[in-house]
């Protein structure tokens, strides 16, 4: 049967998606070379970089994910996101210049230069596989999204999400990316807004919510405790100073003060949809008691005006497309940088080529493991715990370089990211989160590693005598 609503949200949603893949086709003169597939030719300007920045963050784990959880347990959910705005201003604080002053545009190139190949190999398959996690969770909750509101089939949903996603990399490479998400970014943020502003309509607004729910809906902290708190900034943290995709946004553009500026920018953009995604699953709890959690942000969609519920549906779809396309790029720059050209040692347009057909195929490997995903918000800070490894790696490079063993380095990522995969499949034992353990682990093994190289050394130098 004929439905006009349904007609003209998913026209404006093919709409969006077209709009979006002709600035991926465009962005193709651009990327005439490896290097400026994989950094834009270092000239991207600083607010289309704190767009990019802000579009691979505030993703379906920062906007469904955040809604669902608040559902349940109220406003504390809003750490959540604010942790990442925390997390980016630190960033642009300490780590902003000092990435980009190195010209490296991958962890495991700047790795390698102070820890060996082996230690830059094993940080290129540690960012991959927590890309990977990441990139099955945002099919998941992309299709989910698209399934209901546009009444696909889910594994229909999960295709086409893919498909969108690798045509953002494959067109443009960097450019195409940057582009595209300065697009997506602000459809998130739209989006958001019109539903915190119907959310806000259909629930009688905030003090009539804040007078007839629970107290813990209200508080900063009761809903999910000062440890979840905690753990949440320190991921976050984790992720932000060592995630491959901010490392080549940074690297892609012209100078340090940039970077910080970029950097801070996506941090203060960030805010408000923290505070508006927290709402809407409030808002959703009382005006809708029954329904699933994860319904809390689409559900007002299929509410309201069907223009509006058009630019919500493809603020939803941005969510995905955005942060797929950017971790996609991300991985087929590790790999191309890591495995590809030394084996192969390629010409530039060979370069370009397989450039091309990795990022395809990385995009689609996800795809045969979307439907086992575990629940957004959980699975995203996985993610996360995997790449707070490398950051304490990182950071002990640049303010610790006393640490400067490759083996140590090694030996203490391998250990971390078997041990936190575990601990997370364990469903974090003790109490104790896993973000925890991918810090502690590799800290510990450097530090042991220093100590034993230190000792040796002296032993060296009383047997010389």
């Amino acid at each position: 049967m004929f439905n006009l609503n349904s007609t003209i949200i998913l026209g404006i949603a093919a709409a969006y998606i077209l709009v979006t893949s002709g600035i991926s086709i465009w962005s193709n003169k651009f990327a005439g070379t490896t290097s400026t597939f994989m950094t834009g030719g270092r000239n991207i300007g600083v607010f289309v970089i704190s767009f990019l920045l802000v579009s691979e963050w505030i993703s379906t784990g920062s906007t469904v994910g955040t809604a669902e959880l608040a559902y349940n347990k109220g406003l504390s959910v809003v750490w959540n996101v604010l942790s990442l705005t925390i997390a980016l201003f630190l960033f642009s604080i300490f780590m902003a210049k000092k990435y980009q002053k190195t010209g490296e545009y991958t962890i495991s190139g700047l790795l390698s230069k102070r820890y060996g190949p082996h230690a830059a190999l094993l940080a290129s398959v540690i960012t991959i596989y927590a890309f990977a996690v990441v990139i099955v969770m945002l099919y998941v909750g992309g299709a989910a999204t698209l399934s209901a509101i546009l009444n696909i089939p889910m594994n229909i949903a999960i295709w086409l999400t893919a498909f969108i996603a690798i045509v953002y990399v494959v067109a443009g490479g960097m450019k195409s990316v940057a582009y595209t998400n300065v697009v997506h970014a602000l459809f998130k943020i739209a989006g958001v807004t019109i539903t915190a502003v119907v959310a806000l309509k259909m629930s009688g607004g905030f003090w009539h919510l804040h007078d007839v729910m629970p107290s813990k809906y209200f508080s900063f902290t009761e809903g999910v405790g000062i440890p979840q708190i905690i753990a949440w900034i320190v991921g976050s943290i984790g992720a932000v100073f060592c995630t491959q995709y901010v490392i080549q946004a940074i690297g892609s553009m012209a100078g340090s003060k940039q970077a910080m500026q970029a950097s801070a920018i996506a941090g203060f953009i960030i805010i408000p949809v923290a505070f508006m995604a927290s709402f809407i699953g409030i808002a959703a709890k009382y005006v809708f008691p029954d329904i699933k959690a994860v319904w809390a942000i689409p559900i007002f969609a299929s509410h309201m005006n069907p223009l509006l519920g058009g630019i919500v549906v493809s603020s939803l779809m941005a969510a995905v497309f955005g942060a797929a396309s950017a971790m996609t790029l991300g991985s087929t720059a590790l790999i191309m940088r890591d495995i590809y050209v030394p084996l192969v040692k390629p010409s530039d347009r060979q370069s370009l080529i397989a450039a091309r057909l990795i990022a395809v195929l990385f995009g689609l490997v996800p795809v045969f493991f979307a439907l086992l995903a575990p629940e957004i918000i959980k699975t995203l800070f996985f993610s996360r715990a995997l790449r707070t490894s490398l950051s304490v790696v990182v950071i002990c490079m640049f303010y610790l370089p006393f640490f400067s063993s490759g083996r140590g380095v090694t030996i203490g990522l391998m250990l971390s990211v078997i041990i936190t995969t575990a601990w997370y499949i364990l469903q974090n034992p003790f109490g104790v989160d896993n973000i925890y353990i991918a810090i502690v682990v590799p800290s510990v093994v450097m530090a042991i590693d220093h100590v034993v190289t230190r000792m040796r050394k002296e032993g060296e130098k009383v047997f010389n005598r």
